[in-house]
């Protein structure tokens, strides 16, 4: 299977069942509604990321197809930022949903 990495892909051509692999977070969105960031927890995860090289461990964000809005995930996407910020080139994975 092909590996899509920065692929954006709209609801006419997304797979539903694939992981899809970002190297920035820019395009995906917060809620105001999405609980606050707790940045203990965040920067937890980002000391995986970057301490520990546990990025390939980290579950998948869920995003939402029509809107790039993050469903589940936000401490994930805001520790991934964080490695990104530092010049770790991490892949985060990304399900889309509908």
């Amino acid at each position: 299977m092909e590996k899509y990495i920065n692929v954006f892909p709209d609801k006419s051509n997304v797979e539903y069942d694939r992981i899809y692999h970002f190297t920035n977070g820019e395009d995906f969105k917060f809620l105001n509604s999405n609980r606050e960031i707790n940045m203990p927890h965040a920067n937890k995860i980002a000391r995986a990321i970057i301490e520990e090289n546990q990025a390939q461990y980290i579950d998948a964000i869920s995003v939402d197809i029509n809107t790039y809005i993050v469903i589940d995930g936000q401490h994930r996407l805001t520790a991934f930022k964080k490695a990104w910020e530092k010049g770790l080139n991490v892949e985060m994975d990304v399900r889309f949903k509908l």
